[in-house]
């Protein structure tokens, strides 16, 4: 870049009085579409989250460790494959992986539950399985709407 000025000297004036400099500055704005990245990527998610909700309105005898830990893997595959996608250089977490987080605990809270329904020493203290059930069916909304409600929070002030 070069600046063709005599800066207000007069003996310059009439000469080659240009200027080099080495380098400059320049400033860009990029702004992300948060919204569709968001509705791309977590609507596949919220569908898993479904999914694990709706199991707890089965039978308890027919929910079994299986479909959850299937369902468990089938998000780490989608997780993984989520990251695969982003650039090499993000090595930090990124707010998709808070949600996966969130999706792990939930479905890890309802592998808990299973498990202590069908532990032979919960069944000696007579404790009802529809008891485990309804805390689970409780428990998933009120995670989810909290967790939610923190998620939008952060977005408005990372956008804002």
């Amino acid at each position: 870049m070069v600046n063709s000025s005599t800066l207000g000297n007069r003996q310059l004036i009439d000469t080659n009085s240009d200027i080099p400099y080495s380098q400059f500055n320049a400033s860009i704005r990029i702004r992300r579409d948060v919204i569709s990245f968001s509705i791309k990527n977590l609507l596949p998610l919220l569908f898993f989250v479904m999914i694990a909700y709706f199991l707890m309105f089965l039978p308890f005898h027919q929910i079994s460790i299986e479909a959850v830990s299937g369902l468990l893997l089938a998000i780490v595959f989608y997780h993984i494959s989520l990251i695969d996608r982003l650039p090499n250089s993000v090595g930090y977490t990124v707010l998709l992986d808070y949600a996966f987080y969130v999706v792990y605990a939930l479905l890890g809270l309802q592998l808990l539950l299973v498990v202590l329904g069908n532990n032979e020493r919960i069944k000696l203290y007579n404790i009802d399985t529809n008891e485990l059930v309804r805390f689970g069916r409780i428990a998933f909304p009120v995670i989810i709407g909290t967790v939610s409600v923190v998620l939008l929070v952060v977005l408005q002030r990372s956008i804002g």
